[in-house]
């Protein structure tokens, strides 16, 4: 395993997590799900069928619908990247 220390956000939006963020993810989408914890969902441009971007959030008992991280809970990095207009 690499020892990435800080998440990084790729051209386009696409966010490659540190470690820490990287374990804690349970890789499963929260969709209509009621599973809950962390997740990571990936985008896709239905017109080319390609992901667009990549973002990380939180399902809970508070928060049912889901709520998008803004910073890395862990490293504390901006990933907000793909939230954000140009």
């Amino acid at each position: 395993m690499s020892d990435v220390t800080k998440c990084t956000v790729r051209e386009g939006g696409f966010v490659d997590p540190c470690d820490t963020l990287s374990q804690a993810v349970d890789n499963n989408t929260p969709g209509f799900s009621k599973t809950k914890g962390i997740f990571r969902t990936d985008l896709t441009n239905m017109k080319t069928g390609q992901p667009s971007r990549t973002y990380f959030g939180v399902k809970s008992k508070k928060f049912p619908n889901g709520l998008c991280f803004n910073n890395c809970p862990w490293c504390g990095e901006d990933i907000s990247a793909p939230f954000s207009l140009k």
